[in-house]
């Protein structure tokens, strides 16, 4: 992995004067080809070389917008689509943002999370056909229903995750309540609380 190091000013470095100053320099100079920021940089040159004049490699543009896309993948569902075969792809890609614009996702967080109950959504689909397929098979030996057995435990595993992923989505989306209770006793029946403001 190489480092890309920023150029480096002579004024930068006269201002440098704590540990804690020196410590933030090099952590904004030095960065690797896989940083984001860095990607951008070799995106925006090579880019601007194809269409503004000279041609560069279409090849080195596609391996970038490649390496490019898994930074975006939140916002554009490249993540999820890679995650399933070609068949499902668009669903996962679509229930994604379907569930990220129903639940006003805003936040990395929250489209992780959407995006984990569409990972979850489309593995409950995709391994119900498979068992579908099992299951509908004439020739029974003992490793198909130990493959059918299999695929019925990944099923319960990607609906559990499928709802554990929906219901933080909820929680983290759902309005706090702020109570305020003017009382000298005051009894909270969720927690079975008893409140004595003596």
């Amino acid at each position: 992995m190489r480092n890309n190091l920023k150029p480096i000013e002579r004024k930068q470095i006269e201002q440098l004067e704590t540990t804690e100053d020196i410590k933030n320099f090099v952590k904004d100079k030095i960065k690797t080809n896989h940083d984001p920021d860095v990607l951008l940089d070799q995106i925006g040159i090579l880019l601007k070389k194809h269409y503004l004049g000279k041609k560069s490699k279409k090849k080195q543009i596609d391996e970038l917008f490649h390496d490019f896309s898994n930074i975006f993948g939140l916002d554009t569902g490249y993540t999820v689509a890679f995650c399933h075969k070609k068949e499902y792809r668009p669903m996962a890609i679509q229930f994604a943002r379907d569930i990220i614009k129903e639940y006003q996702c805003t936040t990395s967080i929250e489209k992780a999370m959407a995006n984990n109950i569409a990972l979850s959504y489309t593995k409950i689909i995709q391994y119900s056909r498979i068992l579908s397929q099992c299951s509908s098979s004439e020739s029974v030996n003992k490793l198909s229903i130990q493959y059918c057995y299999l695929i019925s435990k990944e099923i319960d595993r990607a609906n559990r995750q499928f709802n554990s992923s929906l219901s933080l989505l909820q929680q983290i989306k759902s309005p706090s309540i702020d109570i305020k209770i003017q009382s000298k006793n005051a009894f909270v029946s969720e927690k079975q609380e008893f409140i004595n403001n003596n």
